[in-house]
């Protein structure tokens, strides 16, 4: 399926930024010494519509619902010393709109560019350009 360009204006944040995470990631060091990090995996990024803004993530994996009314749900992974990582998420956390934007990396792109590529990524593309048009 071939993209156009999009529109919609997507805002990259990076909770990993958040002030909180150095003391949750000392927090899950007292708890296992054997952790070396507590990290949110995926990519984040924020549209702003006439209708509210949406979070999604690089994959194209979101809420219909805007960050004002339901904030972003945010996994935080557990890394290790030996280098492996905890599959599922050791904490979540839900940050509200300013909170996603003061994590705010600099980086625009346009939707299509910020959504990776392939079958169910492409889908989920046209799915997002559907419901912010």
């Amino acid at each position: 399926m071939e993209r156009k360009t999009s529109k919609h204006i997507v805002t990259v944040f990076d909770p990993n930024r958040d002030p909180s995470v150095p003391g949750a990631l000392n927090e899950a060091i007292q708890k296992d010494a054997r952790v070396s990090g507590l990290k949110a995996p995926t990519r984040l990024g924020l549209v702003k519509t006439d209708k509210g803004t949406y979070w999604l993530d690089d994959e194209g994996c979101g809420s219909t619902k805007t960050v004002e009314s339901r904030g972003c749900p945010v996994e935080f992974h557990r890394e290790f010393v030996d280098g492996s990582f905890e599959p599922f998420p050791n904490a979540t956390a839900t940050f509200s709109l300013e909170e996603c934007l003061a994590c705010a990396t600099g980086e625009t792109l346009t939707l299509d560019k910020f959504i990776g590529f392939g079958r169910r990524k492409d889908e989920n593309f046209a799915t997002w350009e559907a419901q912010l048009s």
